[in-house]
């Protein structure tokens, strides 16, 4: 095709043309293309020259760079510079010129550029595209040739920019402009009457006001514009006086949201401030801080308002210069805090204390000065007092001061090993320790943050903290005061330095554990809260490093005591949820060493009993256990679980309780009984799935045949089941030169015989045959054939159709891609290509009272192929999905199943479903009014999407829609009420 002719295809309204074009350009050159175009591009008619503009820049942004040489850039540069003044082109010209500036050789046209930008252009009358295509533009340039800008424009770029911006309200070009603003004050020197210029002209938008759409998730967001506006008018040393001001005039706001952003704003003005501005300006800071606290019980207001007094006394306190300031700074907050702590008012002391903490928090010599004067008198007004309150404020106080100055110790990296309360150390000990006797709960939480920070920096002798660890352990088992055995199990992380914290916590913590355990009731909420406070402290002391071992098995040996406690679900759910908790934390604080014996050994271990008789264990707790398993592999790497598994499965090790006469310790796992089995066989399916194929191939020769015969014999559905995985699993991984041949062939034909008289076999063949055909195994399709045909079997099909969900379900650890499972694409497309018309047939072939499980099939596979493929099959879905919807089975799963597939059709497909609207009403409000909970619920919803189809087809059931959706209303399950209280508005706005 010639390049006239795909031009004038282009401007004719074909926008698939451009990579027709652009594919002529890379044979021809980028002036035939200009040639070709020339007469749209000076046409006289605004539409034409803006379809040619919009035509250059979509070309040019999809040439690579070394198509244009350097005197074809300039041509284009030059014609395009020139077109920036035509109201119609400039949208694209800009665009266009974005794309060349990606050409090394346009930065000796990148001040010419903007100077034509700047003079050409008068951003603030142009749409928003075409403003936002000038702010890109200067974007780009500025951070491709920032060098060449500012030695060949220098005060002319910023008076530019300052002209471009004035003005600008869309939040989509403010937040270019907020990022721009502080790289031009870094690159170019501004004088005080630009600088000025630059300030007013971007502050004008303080404080941000705006408001997002919410129906846009790729909306500018108010909080990125008010972060980039901080930014921005805080970026210059000039800027900082004229942002004290505004912030000062602001923070007047009776709105308390911009009281915030001005408060932050003065903060992060105070960090980048200088030491003459500093001295200038913190009285008035901290007057704004004062007034804010005493006058606003805004929590965000005051924590804005802390936020800027930190920030200022630690600036005080950095710059050296600055030290007589810092003293006098410092006086201030003394001196109105000390007149508050003399009076009544309870919530001028918290205020105080607000500003005590943050100041202890911010600098060493401010938590040295309280040590003196502060600390001793709230010492005095606390045992003088007998005001509760008073006394709870002042001891929240100190356990503050004492959290704020060890936590900025222990932040340091300079060496200091000071607080500025070691003077005062013992008198606050003895004040926090006293408070375990018969102080109210929020006083002994208060001591516990205030001694738990004290041993985080090895403040406290052994005898001291032996003290401290003894009250935590007696708070954390006592049924009182679940808000302090909140702080204490929160607080124990700062222990992890504490020298013999097995011997001194992690065991008589766990003692206590236990005697909790036996005296818990099962109905009372209250003591499943307080087993939950015990058992996170214990989770977070068994993160140290010399307590995991020890924690572990405690934790285990409660979950495998499950038959002999007599306690309910819950609590060894909970007791689960902590042990996976406890493996995923260690894991995440620091590598394991030898992290197979020490997290993995113990799991396995766990049912491997030397009784000889597994825990019986809920299906919760299998989960927890699934998932601290896995995290133990991880920990422990591919090498160490394999040896793991060599060491347990293939060679028995220790296992003499269980090995037996059998020739391998996997054979004589058959002999188990019931759960037992499956239990047995759930560390080797886990740690089978973490690893690669590479680590199966050392393991296949001894495992292979023991656990193909495990599958041929276990008689337990969990039991073979678990079995079948680790199978699949060497089926799925192994190389296809390592997997025996005539094993697969084999396992089929005897599964296939077999199956009549152990249908629980056929999941077994669904696990084995979803292995084969995720990775496109040739023997796939004869097991999956062999599957299907299974259904026919009245003895099997129920099991059957179970199987092939199995094949089509994705599970998170068993045959998944990102434990190294061979995962083809598309392999879910090719087993629905192959086997819906075979079950098609069948379908047709059988009796109706037959046809439920090839039915229950079908659906199935409907609901796991993507959409896309449901939708190209319509002519062969749908007849299936009103064949299924006008059944008169009673099997709630395939009605449950079609209700899904319509719901995703509804939306979709809604023309090719209209027609049918009449059965899919009467059939789904049958189902909606009686069945169980979820095909209720599910038709519902379906009755509530119908509303998406065509007006004209479903605008006469409106009436009798309201009707029965009314009568869902009195429905006895809540859940059922809510979807028809929504899906009857829906039709009443019809």
């Amino acid at each position: 095709m010639a390049m006239e002719d795909a031009c004038a295809q282009f401007m004719g309204g074909d926008d698939d043309m451009v990579a027709t074009i652009v594919s002529l350009v890379k044979q021809t050159d980028i002036l035939s293309f200009v040639e070709a175009l020339n007469g749209s591009l000076t046409s006289t008619e605004d539409h034409e020259r803006r379809r040619g503009a919009l035509l250059m820049a979509k070309v040019l942004k999809q040439l690579p760079p070394p198509t244009i040489s350097q005197a074809e850039g300039k041509l284009l540069v030059d014609f395009l510079t020139s077109r920036l003044h035509d109201h119609a082109s400039v949208t694209s010209c800009a665009r266009a010129l974005t794309s060349l500036a990606a050409y090394p050789y346009f930065q000796e046209f990148a001040a010419k550029v903007l100077r034509s930008s700047f003079t050409l252009v008068y951003v603030q009358v142009q749409n928003f595209q075409a403003r936002q295509a000038i702010f890109k533009l200067d974007r780009v340039l500025i951070e491709k040739y920032p060098d060449t800008l500012v030695s060949a424009l220098g005060r002319e770029f910023v008076a530019g920019f300052v002209q471009q911006i004035d003005g600008e309200k869309d939040p989509r070009c403010l937040s270019i402009i907020f990022e721009l603003v502080p790289t031009i004050n870094q690159l170019f020197t501004l004088d005080e009457k630009l600088a000025l210029e630059l300030f007013e002209v971007t502050s004008c938008y303080f404080p941000i006001t705006f408001n997002p759409s919410p129906n846009d998730p790729n909306a500018v967001t108010k909080e990125q514009l008010v972060s980039a506006l901080r930014r921005c008018i805080t970026s210059h040393p000039m800027f900082i006086p004229h942002c004290f001001e505004l912030t000062f005039d602001k923070v007047a706001s009776l709105i308390d949201d911009v009281k915030v952003d001005s408060l932050l704003t003065m903060a992060a003005a105070t960090e980048k401030a200088s030491d003459a501005d500093l001295l200038t300006y913190y009285k008035e800071i901290f007057q704004c801080v004062q007034t804010e606290l005493d006058r606003n019980a805004d929590e965000q207001v005051q924590r804005a308002a802390v936020s800027a007094f930190a920030v200022t006394l630690t600036r005080l306190e950095t710059d050296r210069s600055t030290n007589d300031t810092f003293a006098s700074f410092l006086a201030l907050a003394i001196d109105k805090c000390k007149h508050h702590l003399e009076g009544d008012d309870n919530s001028l002391l918290t205020t105080a204390g607000k500003l005590l903490v943050a100041a202890a928090g911010s600098s060493q010599r401010a938590a040295t000065a309280f040590s003196s004067s502060i600390v001793p008198h709230l010492t005095r007004v606390y045992h003088k007092d007998t005001n509760t309150s008073k006394r709870t404020t002042i001891l929240a106080i100190l356990s503050g001061i004492t959290a704020a100055s060890c936590a900025l110790l222990a932040a340091r990296d300079d060496g200091e090993t000071t607080t500025g309360l070691e003077s005062v150390k013992d008198d606050l000990f003895g004040l926090f320790s006293s408070m375990f006797t018969s102080a109210p709960g929020p006083h002994q939480a208060a001591a516990a943050r205030g001694l738990a920070a004290f041993i985080s920096v090895h403040m406290l002798t052994d005898a001291e903290v032996d003290i401290v660890l003894q009250h935590f352990v007696n708070i954390l088992a006592s049924d009182e005061n679940a808000t302090v055995r909140s702080v204490i199990a929160n607080a124990i992380p700062q222990l992890r330095f504490v020298p013999g914290l097995l011997e001194r916590f992690a065991k008589p913590l766990v003692a206590s554990l236990n005697t909790v355990l036996e005296q818990v009731s099962q109905s009372d909420l209250d003591e499943m809260q307080r087993v939950e406070d015990v058992l996170e402290a214990v989770t977070s002391v068994g993160v140290q490093r010399d307590c995991t071992s020890f924690v572990l098995d405690a934790l285990l040996t409660i979950v495998a005591n499950t038959s002999s406690m007599a306690l309910d679900d819950a609590c060894f759910d909970q007791v689960a949820t902590y042990t996976s908790s406890l493996i995923s934390r260690r894991t995440a604080a620091e590598p394991v060493q030898n992290a197979a014996a020490v997290l993995l050994t113990p799991l396995v271990r766990l049912v491997f009993p030397e009784s000889g008789t597994p825990p019986n264990l809920s299906e919760t707790v299998m989960k927890c256990l699934t998932t601290a398993l896995i995290d133990g592999c991880e920990a422990a790497g591919q090498d160490a679980v394999s040896a793991l598994v060599n060491s347990i499965f293939v060679e028995g090790t220790d296992m003499k309780t269980y090995a037996g006469k059998s020739s391998s310790f996997v054979e004589s796992l058959v002999t188990l009984d019931g759960k037992a089995v499956a239990l047995a066989f759930w560390p080797l399916s886990t740690m089978l799935s973490f690893l690669p194929g590479s680590k199966l191939e050392t393991l296949a020769p001894k495992l292979l045949s023991p656990l193909q015969n495990a599958v041929l014999t276990i008689e337990s559905p969990d039991g073979l089941v678990r079995s079948a995985e680790c199978l699949a699993l060497f089926f799925n991984k192994l190389p296809a030169d390592k997997l025996p041949q005539d094993m697969v062939d084999g396992l089929l034909q005897q599964l296939v015989s077999k199956c009549p008289e152990v249908p629980q076999l056929a999941l077994a063949l669904g696990l084995v045959c979803k292995a084969l055909i995720m990775r496109a195994y040739p023997s796939a399709r004869a097991y999956c054939d062999a599957l299907i045909a299974l259904i026919a079997n009245p003895a099997v099909c129920k099991l059957a159709t179970e199987a092939v969900k199995a094949v089509v379900t994705d599970d998170d650890i068993v045959l998944s891609a990102k434990y190294h499972a061979t995962k083809r694409l598309m392999y879910k497309q090719r087993f629905f290509v192959e086997q819906v018309p075979c079950l098609i047939s069948s379908l047709d072939a059988a009796d109706a009272a037959e046809k439920g499980p090839f039915l229950q099939a079908l659906m199935t596979l409907l609901l796991a192929v993507p959409k896309q493929v449901l939708l190209q099959q319509l002519p062969t879905v749908l007849p299936l999905l009103f064949q299924a919807l006008t059944s008169e089975t009673d099997d709630a799963d395939i009605k449950h199943s079609t209700f899904d597939t319509l719901a995703v059709l509804v939306s979709d497909a809604p023309d090719q479903l209209s027609p049918y609207t009449n059965t899919i009403i009467n059939h789904t409000s049958t189902a909606a009014l009686d069945g169980p909970l979820q095909l209720r619920l599910a038709a519902v919803q379906l009755l509530g999407s119908l509303v998406i189809l065509p007006t004209e087809e479903i605008i006469r059931y409106k009436a009798q829609m309201i009707k029965t959706l009314g009568k869902c209303l009195g429905d006895h399950k809540r859940k059922v009420r809510q979807a028809a209280a929504a899906a009857r508005t829906q039709w009443y706005l019809l």
